[in-house]
This record gives C-alpha cells, structure tokens and sequence, in this order.
C-alpha cells in the first residue's frame, strides 16, 4: 500500500514538474517558429522537446 501511493504521488508531481519545465522553456521557442511557420509546417517538424507521459 505505502508503495503504491508513493509511487503514484511521485508520479503526479514528475508530471507536474515535466508540464511546468516544458511550458517554461519551449513556450518561449515555440513563440518564435510559431508566427514564423504554419501550423502544418509545426506538425510536420518534430518538436525538439517531449515530455515522458
């Protein structure tokens, strides 16, 4: 039991952590390519950063 709730807090604060990291620093990329590109050409490119779901 004790296990499994750590595990599980753990998760949800990696996500939390990885969700703010990622809107934190390719927010400010993606600002950029954004107005520059399309979005087809967005989906097209592979983003550079992914956050582990």
């Amino acid at each position: 039991m004790t296990a499994r709730s750590h595990s599980r807090t753990r998760s949800k604060q990696k996500r939390r952590a990885v969700r703010r990291k990622g809107a934190d620093r390719p927010g400010e990329r993606r600002t950029d390519p954004r107005t520059l590109r399309t979005l087809a050409d967005l989906h097209d490119t592979p983003q550079p950063r992914r956050p582990p779901r």
